[in-house]
């Protein structure tokens, strides 16, 4: 019941969201809007420099005519416990959701068992053999014939015994009729089907509906080279991630198909071992398992939230670390029991369990006690072991770490396209390898999809004085980088000017610190390239060193202000990364900084290395106020998506903890970044970030301030309203787009209202968090990543697109490492009678907004931007939580947080691009 309480929980906390919002809404006289997508475009896109076919990892299906038919029901499973004293139990529910990966795997086997009970149990109801029922391990069942069910469900008992399930008193399993939309119930029934035909056997594990783990990788083609050994007791998993989806298929337009995506996917997950000898591997155990003080910080980061159980019982529970506790099993005292009194935590275990503990003076494990809230038990570290079955979340790694894995987790395409028929192999996708697929009637097609593409054509990069240069076919264009001095170089279109400014090296007596000779060379070079560049750039008025803690910091930033300095560059030399958020914070009090490491610093003089150097100076010229480039298009109709008439605004979100989830009142709070071109320059991207309720995705809350803001920045630099506002919303699943229709929306317009203008509307949604996938036809196995891959500008907006919606895939980057994830982009809303053409051209052109590299992003300007402002509020948030100066007690408002720490009213700092 505990589960099926906080699904009502967040359910409720859903319906609260949104009868507020339409109460708002009410009060501006306003009504939600009918979540209707946009209308598609009659016909694809037309522009291209050139055409190709590309494959992809979707395998067509072909369904049955007349349709088999299939029935689908709900299945609930519940554990009944006995009474405590009189007192009833809550039920153990077997289908409800759980947190964690082992659980949810040990859930998974709870419902395999108890289903098959069933069959076996009930031949009455169930009377044919178990392939012919297609259970999820969790809350849908399919079957091809009705169920024998009066009304619209029927409970199964199954008594327990000894080896099943002994801790229940009995186990009720409901099936209960359900009526859905024939689109639903194939898109379920088929994700279901695409479970191999041995399902109930042991060769996956399934942690989500979504992918499937393989226990020995190797009996489907995979090597040892595959899932490679990871430091810190992990290892990279190879598996299958898949979905069902409906597309419009080879005859576009006008049809409704449905494929299966299958796409590789490889991910960290911690070795089943003893916990010690993971520990071992993360820190140096002294004499009896001495840790230094400061690891214990370390092995707290990598061991919270895992999973264990102890060995020193025959049962044993899966427990979630809570802690690390900086004591150990010698120096604890526990008030012990009945034939232990009062004794050490060492003494305990010798007297009752008989052992002896080797490492009595390392720290503890803390596990919270449910029964207790506030009660942590106190384990040693060697009588505890990891469970099997969970992956490595990223709270549980440096960031070292996670680069590392992302590394070894990239697969070059000529590799991707061979393990896309591995896995589908894997998990029985084809016929003749999946019996339930051929039971009802499903015909797999063999081979992956091939797809048309284009190619867009590449907007050309406007430097000052009308230089203009065309990026190559990876996107990249030369900055007229010389080998000296006197080399010519373009010059920034509007060159930033800084009278007064100052740079100090921040741990002088680091192992990596510079010494004065090598700092002031590198300074006299940025000056000699930023005046190259033509920014008006005094030379350096101080230049000095700083230790590294907060209060030496602050005070050198203090005195800078005083003194009317503009701008100080800090060299970092040692490893303290949290002075970086605390750099960024007092920036706050009205200068501006840039960070860079003494390494690269030390390169430069050493080594020339002249596009570094390129680099540190386009990112001072934006961070400045300056503007490195602009781009045009030759088209006319093209171009007239750049001009000072259209308004982009970016969103994107930073929640804590780096996902979505279950809040509480003590989480931090989520992140909203934005990003528009509310300069003068239509170019010219500058943001904030807000805060508001943790981990919700909705903007009803912010949107209408932060519209209504950008919207005064707006007619305030350019004396006019907007004739096109076009928003790219990132960070947002298809569930949720009628939401951002009906409720959002709505929002926006009022804030176009409150400003007296009336400028047409577009939603686009960018998604990278799906599993479709791209690549060349032919691939040249001996080329390094960005020649394997598909290059800037191609485009898909046919076949493996939306039937109804209007939705392309659009490739903007180069990779560099791996496969390309190309994101796709839905319209949402469209008020405009733009053309496909516009829509696309113009979102790849701003890919090549971003100033401070020379090729494009991911995404297009305004939406990387708006995630950049949403890490920078989550540094800021950190920095402000944790300053000593600050001293900031309890727990704090979003809403003060919103005036304290935003660029809301500081011109200085929202007028530029400071976290560039």
């Amino acid at each position: 019941m505990r589960q099926a309480g906080a699904q009502q929980q967040q359910l409720r906390v859903a319906n609260q969201i949104r009868e507020e919002t339409i109460r708002r809404l009410a009060a501006l006289n306003l009504a939600p809007l009918d979540p209707v997508m946009a209308d598609k475009f009659p016909a694809p896109g037309q522009l291209a420099a050139s055409n190709l076919q590309v494959s992809t990892n979707v395998f067509g299906l072909q369904l049955p005519k007349p349709p088999v038919p299939v029935y689908r029901y709900q299945v609930t499973i519940e554990g009944i416990l006995a009474p405590v004293d009189g007192r009833p139990r809550n039920p153990i529910e077997f289908t409800g959701n759980v947190r964690g990966d082992p659980v949810c795997v040990s859930r998974r086997d709870d419902c395999r068992k108890i289903f098959l009970k069933t069959l076996e149990t009930y031949r009455n109801d169930f009377v044919h053999d178990r392939s012919h029922y297609f259970y999820d391990l969790k809350s849908i069942l399919f079957t091809l014939e009705q169920l024998p069910i009066e009304g619209d469900r029927k409970q199964y008992e199954l008594r327990t015994t000894p080896d099943f399930y002994a801790h229940c008193q009995k186990i009720i399993v409901t099936v209960q009729k359900v009526t859905e939309s024939l689109f639903s119930l194939i898109r379920k029934l088929l994700r279901v089907l695409m479970q191999n035909k041995n399902y109930f056997g042991d060769n996956h594990v399934a942690i989500n509906g979504g992918s499937t783990y393989f226990m020995d990788p190797t009996r489907f083609g995979f090597s040892d080279r595959d899932t490679p050994v990871l430091r810190e007791g992990k290892y990279l998993a190879v598996g299958a991630q898949k979905s069902v989806r409906f597309v419009e298929g080879p005859r576009g337009r006008g049809n409704n198909n449905v494929v299966c995506v299958v796409n590789p996917k490889k991910t960290p997950f911690h070795n089943a071992q003893p916990l010690i000898a993971k520990v071992s591997e993360m820190v140096r155990l002294g004499r009896d398992g001495h840790v230094e003080r400061y690891d214990i910080d370390n092995l707290r980061k990598g061991l919270k939230g895992l999973f264990v159980q102890a060995t020193h019982r025959e049962v044993s529970r899966v427990m979630r670390i809570f802690d690390v506790i900086d004591e150990t099993a010698r120096n604890t005292i526990i008030r012990g029991n009945d034939r232990v009194g009062e004794t050490s935590i060492a003494n305990y275990f010798l007297n009752i369990y008989g052992i002896t503990l080797k490492y009595p003076d390392a720290p503890l494990i803390g596990i919270r006690v449910p029964r207790y809230r506030e009660e942590v038990m106190k384990f040693p570290i060697e009588v505890l072991s990891v469970v099997d079955n969970q992956r490595v979340t990223t709270e549980q790694q440096t960031r070292e770490q996670i680069a590392q894995q992302i590394r070894a987790c990239a697969v070059l395409p000529v590799i991707q396209k061979e393990q896309i028929v591995k896995c589908a192999n894997a998990i029985s996708l084809l016929n003749d390898r999946n019996e339930n697929l051929h039971d009802v009637g499903v015909r797999v097609y063999p081979h992956p999809h091939t797809n048309n593409a284009r190619m867009l054509p590449q907007p050309t990069i406007v430097y000052g004085g009308n230089q203009t240069i065309a990026p190559d076919n990876k996107g990249i264009w030369s900055g007229g980088i010389g080998r000296g001095p006197q080399a010519p170089a373009y010059r920034f279109l509007i060159p930033a000017t800084c009278n007064r400014w100052e740079s100090y090296l921040i741990a002088p007596n680091a192992r990596d610190a510079i010494d004065e000779r090598t700092m002031n060379e590198f300074l006299k070079r940025f000056v000699t390239e930023a005046r190259r560049r033509g920014m008006q750039i005094a030379d350096v008025s101080r230049f000095n060193t700083v230790q590294a803690n907060e209060t030496a910091l602050k005070a050198v930033l203090d005195k800078a202000i005083q003194n009317n300095v503009e701008f100080v560059l800090f060299i970092h030399a040692g490893h303290d990364t949290h002075l970086h958020g605390l750099m960024k914070y007092f920036e706050l009090n009205g200068i501006i900084t840039q960070d860079l490491k003494a390494q690269t610093a030390s390169n430069v003089v050493s080594k020339g290395q002249p596009q570094t150097m390129e680099n540190i100076v386009m990112k001072t010229n934006v961070k400045l106020g300056g503007l490195n480039h602009a781009l045009t298009i030759s088209r006319p109709e093209l171009q007239r998506m750049l001009s000072k008439e259209v308004l982009y605004i970016g969103f994107g979100t930073n929640h804590p903890g780096g996902g979505l989830g279950i809040g509480g009142p003590n989480l931090p709070p989520t992140v909203v970044g934005f990003a528009a071109n509310d300069n003068p320059n239509p170019l010219e991207f500058t943001g904030d970030y807000v805060y508001q309720e943790t981990r919700r995705d909705e903007k009803v809350d912010v949107i209408q301030d932060i519209i209504t803001k950008i919207l005064d920045r707006y007619i305030k630099n350019r004396n006019a309203s907007p004739k096109l506002v076009v928003v790219y919303r990132n960070g947002c699943s298809e569930g949720q787009f009628s939401d951002v229709i009906s409720y959002e929306i709505p929002f926006i317009k009022a804030a176009f209202r409150e400003k007296n203008c009336d400028p047409k509307l577009v939603v686009i949604v960018p998604n990278k968090l799906h599993n479709l996938r791209f690549l060349p036809m032919n691939i040249d196995k001996n080329e390094k990543a960005p020649e394997q891959n598909v290059k800037p500008g191609m485009i898909v907006d046919t076949q493996v697109v939306h039937p109804t919606w209007n939705e392309f895939y659009l490739c903007s980057h180069t990779t560099l490492q791996g496969t390309a994830k190309v994101p796709r982009y839905t319209v949402l809303y469209n008020e405009s009678s733009l053309s496909a053409d516009q829509f696309q051209e113009a979102t790849f052109a701003l890919a090549f907004g971003y100033q401070i590299v020379r090729s494009p992003t991911s995404l297009p300007a305004p939406a990387y931007i708006a995630g950049k402002y949403a890490d920078r509020g989550r540094t800021m948030l950190k920095a402000h939580l944790t300053s000593e100066t600050a001293a900031v007690q309890g727990p704090v408002e979003n809403e003060a947080l919103n005036q304290q720490i935003t660029l809301a009213e500081n011109e200085l700092l929202r007028s530029k691009r400071i976290n560039a």
